[in-house]
């Protein structure tokens, strides 16, 4: 459950994070650097190590499965998402809707220049595949080769080979961790929490200051990962029935369904507010397109899990999501 909390504050942090830029770029929101950097700094850190904490290598499953599932959970939903927000881009371009053009060739261009956020995705696919020929290195040895692409392809090569290389190196350390089994270090009590949160805070403000780049701070994103990641064991243990909680955790089962959803939300409760009712003031914007951009995923999502369609339209299965089961000491 501790793993579910932290994916739902973090997807939460990406819907913020992307609902804060949108509104920059369309001129209604500033001053908004110190929270864009510290956001930045560990919120896709922690997904790819999470995915790369619970990655299964080639040794655990055929080779033509290993394809097959990666194809089906990660490939076939960064087509079909890039593919719908880039037609819906192209649609509405030139309306207001969106904060740039759209042509309809950039959908073409997704092979190898993805669409903002599908980034992650694609980079996630080129980690796995990295992964699975050098894991047998190592992970040791495979995490320092990780880091050595990352700092050697920092502003030197296209975008996407960047992203590719800043996600396998995350991607890499959470391999790492559970292949030493290093979690079961990481202090989960209260004050360790906000020592963590601290640290994290000090550490990415100071990256800020002395103009470190936004993917440079590494010390800050792992201390932000364990900052959040030991909060969220410490509030399983202690809260984890509570329906606060528990409902965090779901919104973090949904997490790929708010993904790839979510700027298509944001962008029309943006449009909603400044452009139909004239409302330019930043703070209900931001507040009601995050919980917009949140929820209303999280609603398709069930919806198209009552219908048994998820597979069709790229979103977890039933039993990856488990938003209907009840929790262990109710059952």
């Amino acid at each position: 459950m501790a793993f579910d909390i932290a994916r739902g504050v973090a997807i939460i942090l990406v819907v913020f994070g992307h609902t804060q830029r949108g509104l920059v770029a369309a001129n209604v929101m500033y001053g908004y650097v110190i929270s864009d950097y510290v956001i930045y700094t560990f919120h896709m850190p922690l997904f790819f190590v999470l995915s790369g904490y619970f990655f299964r290598g080639p040794a655990t499953e055929e080779p033509q499965q290993w394809w097959w599932t990666r194809s089906r959970a990660i490939v076939y939903p960064y087509f079909l998402w890039s593919i719908i927000q880039g037609i819906i881009a192209y649609a509405v371009s030139g309306s207001g809707a969106t904060n740039g053009a759209m042509s309809l060739s950039r959908i073409f261009e997704i092979l190898w220049d993805p669409i903002s956020p599908y980034w992650f995705l694609y980079a996630l696919f080129f980690g796995n595949v990295l992964a699975m020929l050098l894991i047998r290195l190592g992970t040791g040895l495979m995490m320092a080769l990780a880091f050595i692409f990352f700092i050697s392809t920092f502003l030197l090569v296209p975008d996407v080979i960047q992203d590719v290389a800043y996600g396998f190196f995350y991607f890499s350390i959470g391999i790492f961790l559970r292949d030493k089994s290093l979690l079961r270090y990481l202090p989960t009590s209260g004050v360790a929490a906000m020592l963590l949160t601290a640290g994290f805070l000090v550490v990415a403000l100071f990256s800020l200051l002395t103009g470190v780049p936004e993917r440079l701070p590494i010390l800050a994103a792992f201390l932000g990962i364990a900052a959040l990641v030991s909060t969220c064991f410490c509030l399983e243990r202690n809260l984890a029935q509570t329906a606060p909680l528990r409902f965090l955790a779901l919104i973090g089962q949904c997490s790929m369904a708010i993904f790839v959803m979510h700027i298509i939300i944001v962008s029309t409760c943006r449009f909603a507010f400044v452009r139909l009712l004239h409302i330019e003031d930043p703070a209900p914007i931001l507040v009601t397109a995050t919980i917009m951009g949140v929820l209303v995923p999280m609603a398709v999502q069930i919806f198209v899990l009552r219908l048994n369609i998820q597979d069709y339209v790229g979103l977890p299965t039933l039993s990856r999501t488990g938003w209907h089961k009840r929790p262990a000491r109710e059952a």
